[in-house]
């Protein structure tokens, strides 16, 4: 399933192996504040739930992880649309296992300096380039360079409520490959010990390869923290 795939590449880049933060201390407060870490981590298990739409569109896949649990007894296949993709998925996700993301360490994502591109009485959201991964490949870290990021902070939480990366325009990985449209949103949620947890992310990617036209969209959810 080309979707899933797509899933996981967007995990490793975007929520679980984020770097040093640039150096904040030009950031203005309510941003400085809602990206402070706590570093009260309990390592929670939890479910993860994926839905596709598009050419991969199925049935959802829950999948329980358990990141303290013994190396292959970390992951579970809840349900599937049918046994080889519970597999496939399960391998996947195998291979690497993570805890959950949080959203006070957001702030490690951003490369540079910040922008206010909003600020109502209710949210305020700051544009900033994002950075790859330190052990990013090179076509990842030439893709990151063409992505733009926010992050949005509740003013009445002072805590990060969500954040977005997208192509601003089209771009060319390749000769043969066009990427008209890619976009990641997250959203926030608090966690039992009341620190905010990335609950959701949501991907859309639409372009062309080898003269064929492709749309995908996955959700995914994270939930049942404990």
């Amino acid at each position: 399933m080309q979707a899933r795939h797509i899933s996981a590449l967007l995990l490793g880049l975007l929520l679980v192996s984020l770097n040093a933060a640039a150096d904040p201390s030009e950031w203005p407060d309510l941003l400085k504040e809602a990206v402070s870490n706590t570093d009260d981590d309990p390592n929670y298990a939890y479910d993860m739930v994926l839905e596709f739409s598009g050419e991969d569109a199925a049935a959802p896949i829950r999948v329980a992880i358990d990141p303290k649990a013994e190396p292959g007894a970390q992951v579970s296949i809840l349900s599937a649309p049918d046994e080889d993709t519970g597999q496939d998925v399960k391998e996947d996700i195998s291979s690497d296992v993570d805890g959950i993301g949080w959203c006070d360490t957001l702030g490690e994502m951003i490369a540079d300096s910040v922008n206010l591109a909003k600020d109502t009485a209710q949210i305020a959201v700051f544009e900033f380039k994002p950075k790859p991964n330190e052990d990013a490949e090179e076509r990842e870290r030439k893709m990151f360079k063409h992505l733009q990021a926010e992050l949005t902070i509740d003013k009445a939480t002072r805590r990060a409520k969500g954040f977005r990366y997208y192509l601003p325009e089209p771009y060319k990985p390749a000769i043969i490959a066009k990427i008209n449209e890619f976009e990641v949103t997250g959203a926030c949620d608090d966690a039992p010990n009341g620190r905010p947890y990335i609950s959701s992310v949501s991907t859309k990617i639409r372009g062309n390869a080898m003269g064929q036209a492709f749309s995908e969209s996955i959700v995914q959810r994270f939930e049942n923290l404990r």
